[in-house]
């Protein structure tokens, strides 16, 4: 067949590689907590098809909390930040999600490039919306700008043009 290769056998260009790190705590019947840090690097050149750009090193810190008021109100707030030298430096990012009964939620977010090199570059994300959750399967109506880049979300990624605007999601697990 002309192709032969090593079942275990590592080659010597890196595609993608991360380490995950997390912890979930439990501090009280009415607060938990989820604590993330990542450590990944990845090939522009294979994932996104920028010839030439170095591989992303990046680490990835994630603070994500909820407190229930009762049984059907609760409010989640996450916390990100990611540091690199690569592709668009720093951000930060920052969620705040209610849920009223346990079906509908809103949110907002912001995502800052804090940390761009170039100072008019350093902007912001807002994003709002609002949904419904049944069982596995959840719909959000969400308004806000989308800064361009790779999305992944479940495992899978894609890459996605910066826009603003409105954007309707249907998420299922099955």
């Amino acid at each position: 067949l002309g192709y032969k290769s090593e079942f275990f056998k590592f080659g010597k260009v890196i595609f993608n590689r991360d380490l995950t790190i997390g912890i979930n705590r439990k501090f009280n019947k009415n607060l938990k907590g989820i604590f993330t840090f990542i450590n990944q690097e990845y090939n522009q050149d294979v994932v996104l098809g920028h010839t030439g750009e170095p591989n992303v090193l990046a680490n990835i810190a994630v603070v994500d909390m909820t407190y229930k008021f009762t049984s059907k109100k609760a409010l989640r707030g996450e916390l990100q930040g990611l540091w690199t030298k690569e592709d668009k430096q720093d951000w930060a990012a920052l969620l705040l999600e209610y849920t009223v009964s346990p079906h509908w939620f809103f949110s907002v977010a912001d995502q800052y490039n804090y940390g761009n090199d170039i100072e008019a570059n350093r902007l912001h994300y807002y994003t709002g919306s609002f949904g419904y959750t049944y069982q596995t399967t959840r719909i959000a109506v969400t308004y806000g700008r989308q800064r361009e880049g790779v999305v992944c979300v479940g495992g899978v990624c894609r890459q996605v043009p910066a826009s603003n605007g409105f954007s309707i999601t249907l998420s299922s697990n099955f």
